[in-house]
């Protein structure tokens, strides 16, 4: 089994947790995508967004079964349960885009799932992902500072995530599975001024992607 699936865990997030709509992420969804698989899709916020915007066929994959039936009406098609188990359902050589939204860091075999999935795509397709990012400023300094490493409900540290990427580590990531890196940009800017401050005293430890909480990326398969 490749996905935490300790639904005690899960259960106890908050309903916001599966009904991002994930507007900052759209931007990074060619317009010209016409099929469209969106894995941990939640209620269908975010796929029915896409769907209705690039007029799109969208296929959606989520873990829980709730948040799934809220999707249905939203999507062409939907899978609850773990992703892995429905690869050999999905067709080859059929999705324009893959959209992974803070899904990567839940899945322990995440490489194996991206080299799965490369063959799912269209030649030229991409495969968009939000991931957080483990030097997030507020997750440095509850590290380096408070010396900690604390599980919390959600964010960086969520206690389901199984594995914790930096934008280096994230791009290294589709390399070694075959795709092309197109775009990788931080998302979601903090708005503190703790990160200016300690960006002067503590360049090199504080560099300018501690200022994001995930990381976009946007990966082409070749």
């Amino acid at each position: 089994m490749q996905q935490m699936t300790d639904t005690n865990l899960y259960d106890i997030k908050s309903e916001h947790y599966y009904t991002c709509e994930r507007e900052e992420m759209l931007a990074f969804v060619p317009v010209g995508a016409k099929t469209i698989l969106d894995i941990g899709c939640g209620d269908g916020s975010f796929a029915g967004i896409l769907k209705a915007r690039n007029q799109a066929e969208v296929w959606g994959v989520e873990l829980m079964q709730v948040s799934g039936e809220k999707a249905i009406p939203k999507l062409d098609k939907l899978m609850v349960g773990e992703v892995e188990q429905y690869i050999n359902e999905l067709p080859d050589n059929y999705f324009d885009a893959i959209t992974c939204n803070d899904v990567l860091e839940h899945i322990l075999e995440a490489e194996n799932l991206l080299l799965q999935l490369k063959s799912k795509l269209k030649s030229g397709g991409v495969l968009v992902s939000s991931i957080p990012n483990m030097r997030y400023l507020n997750n440095l300094i509850h590290v380096l500072f408070e010396k900690d490493f604390r599980y919390e409900e959600s964010g960086i540290r969520d206690q389901t995530h199984v594995r914790f990427y930096t934008q280096k580590s994230i791009i290294a990531m589709f390399e070694r599975t075959g795709y092309k890196v197109e775009k990788s940009v931080g998302i979601n800017p903090t708005k503190s001024m703790r990160y200016y401050i300690y960006r002067m005293l503590l360049p090199f430890i504080f560099g300018s992607d501690t200022k994001f909480v995930q990381v976009a990326t946007v990966a082409v398969k070749i």
